[in-house]
């Protein structure tokens, strides 16, 4: 297993995980910007590719996110918004465990024109004292 950082553009960076040399997962995230949002960063996607779901993969990579934000940015916290379209049961437990919370209680309604999703607001704090444990 190997991560790979990259630079999509100024504030947005990536982190891709591969194994034997396969692209098996990838964390995009934006780094804190302004003074408006001073401290917060943003996750944009995480994916991992199907036959590698479920091998702590994209719980490796978001562990990865975290400990580049702390040494490197200033951000107290991470947040995103969960697409829930109500057919993947375990996306929104795949960020509980990994320490999300609900940030705010009402939720988004999103209709496609086929699918109808929940947009939940989730975010986790920080924790600078302990980057090991995550």
């Amino acid at each position: 297993m190997s991560f790979r950082m990259f630079r999509q553009s100024t504030k947005v960076m990536g982190i891709t995980l591969n194994m034997d040399k396969l692209l098996v997962g990838e964390v995009r995230f934006t780094q804190p910007c302004s003074k408006t949002h001073a401290g917060v960063a943003y996750i944009n996607t995480i994916n991992v590719a199907d036959e590698y779901q479920n091998m702590n993969i994209g719980s490796s990579l978001l562990h990865e996110m975290n400990k580049y934000l702390i040494v490197n940015t200033n951000a107290a916290c991470v947040k995103g918004v969960l697409w829930d379209d109500n057919i993947n049961p375990f996306l929104s437990n795949f960020f509980f465990k990994n320490g999300y919370s609900i940030s705010h209680p009402e939720h988004i309604h999103y209709d496609d024109g086929e699918n109808l999703f929940d947009i939940i607001p989730i975010e986790r704090k920080l924790n600078r004292r302990n980057i090991t444990t995550l």
